[in-house]
Order: structure tokens, then sequence, then C-alpha cells
């Protein structure tokens, strides 16, 4: 998953990598933190708008200074079986 916006610092990169790479569930004292991961399992068009809903949902409540843009899929890989999402956010004008 590749993480772009327009004037994303390291951190705030790095906490939404964070966010999405972490399965919803498996952070101890935060059930909640990360993503319901169950749409790898879907088609792809389907799990892109799976993963937009879950994504948008957890930036809001985990990293309020941004907001999800959309999430893109990327097929270079398709042939091996991979698709990849890039995750398009932008920050929150105060």
């Amino acid at each position: 998953m590749r993480i772009t916006g327009g004037n994303l610092t390291p951190d705030l990169r790095q906490q939404v990598e964070l966010l999405c790479a972490t399965p919803v569930g498996s952070v101890v004292l935060d059930r909640d933190f990360g993503l319901n991961m169950s749409f790898l399992d879907e088609p792809v068009s389907v799990a892109v708008n799976m993963a937009a809903a879950e994504i948008s949902v957890k930036l809001e409540k985990y990293i309020p200074a941004l907001r999800l843009v959309r999430v893109k899929a990327n097929y270079n890989d398709a042939e091996q079986g991979a698709v990849d999402f890039e995750v398009i956010v932008k920050n929150v004008e105060k």
C-alpha cells in the first residue's frame, strides 16, 4: 500500500502506513485501531470501495489532521495475483 498526498510530512505518512498495515483487533489496549482486512478476499472493485470506507472512518478517528481523497488500485502486478492500493490523503485546512 502506498500513501501519497500533498504536503504530507514523514510523521503523518508513517501514521497512515501504520494504521493501514494493522489488522483491527491486534492492538491490545485499543482493539478498534487498524483496518478490518475482510476486503482482501473481495473482487478488486468491491475491495477498493470497502477499503476506502474503512480508511476514511479510521483516519477521522485516529488521524484527524488528514482526510481521505481516494483509494486507487494499481494493477501492475495483477498477473502475479497482487493488486496494490494507493491511498491518497490531504491535510485538513485549519
